[in-house]
């Protein structure tokens, strides 16, 4: 594996990082982009098992390996800070699929973790935000092309069509009804 450390490319005052770990496998030269950000962490973390990952016949028993993640509620806030202060097609997207499962995305409360997270960019509050997550024209180009050239990398065979259309006005009734 050849990695790029320790400096990788940082940003906003060395709170945000990204290295570009390259390695050989059966496939071919492959590559993984490790992306950091280093925020107040505003809900307890929680405990996530890793048994999945680890589970192979060849390695054995891992044991009962976890990590700590964001809590789930605060890591979909940052979905929502995330589209509306990038264009990455992928926040869109897993927005659309976790109003399909059912998450709270328009709860009070849950309005509430979104405008702190806003806040940390000195963003206005989302109440005070424009509809359809304030795309302007050059905004929605860079989401456009991604959905050819950046979304079909991320998703598995046989995931769900994603419209972007759709999925705005989706979010902009569910958060007209509040």
């Amino acid at each position: 594996m050849i990695a790029r450390f320790p400096a990788g490319h940082l940003e906003h005052q060395a709170s945000h990082a990204t290295w570009q770990l390259d390695y050989v496998s059966e496939f071919g030269r492959q590559g993984i982009m490790l992306e950091i950000s280093i925020r107040q962490v505003l809900r307890p973390p929680r405990q996530v098992r890793l048994r999945q990952l680890l589970s192979d016949p060849l390695l054995g028993d891992p044991g009962d390996p976890y990590c700590h993640a964001l809590d789930a509620r605060e890591a979909h806030a940052e979905k929502v800070r995330a589209a509306y202060t990038r264009e990455a097609i992928r926040d869109f997207y897993d927005l659309d699929r976790l109003l399909e499962a059912g998450a709270d995305l328009s709860s009070a409360e849950f309005i509430e973790l979104v405008d702190a997270k806003l806040a940390e960019l000195k963003e206005a509050p989302l109440p005070r935000q424009a509809r359809s997550f304030a795309l302007d024209a050059n905004r929605r180009r860079a989401l456009e092309v991604g959905l050819a050239r950046d979304l079909p990398a991320v998703l598995r065979a046989g995931a769900p069509p994603f419209d972007l259309d759709a999925m705005l006005a989706r979010f902009d009734r569910l958060w007209r009804e509040r």
